[in-house]
């Protein structure tokens, strides 16, 4: 998470990167959500998705955590 996030907002562009099916890659593989990690993303793709496996995979978000 705290590398694929902060890439999502300052390499956006940069082909061919996709940062969404990194995180879900990560997160499929079992990796810890902070919640923080939602608001801290800087793509708003990746915002909503963040958002959405928070909301479908509620046991993997933690309260507290750094992104």
């Amino acid at each position: 998470m705290s590398t694929i996030i902060p890439a999502s907002a300052n390499a956006p562009y940069r082909s061919p990167r996709d940062h969404i099916c990194c995180l879900e890659l990560a997160l499929k593989m079992g990796v810890a959500l902070p919640r923080c990690a939602v608001e801290l993303a800087g793509d708003p793709n990746v915002t909503a998705f963040l958002a959405a496996w928070s909301e479908a995979h509620p046991g993997q978000v933690l309260e507290t955590g750094v992104a």
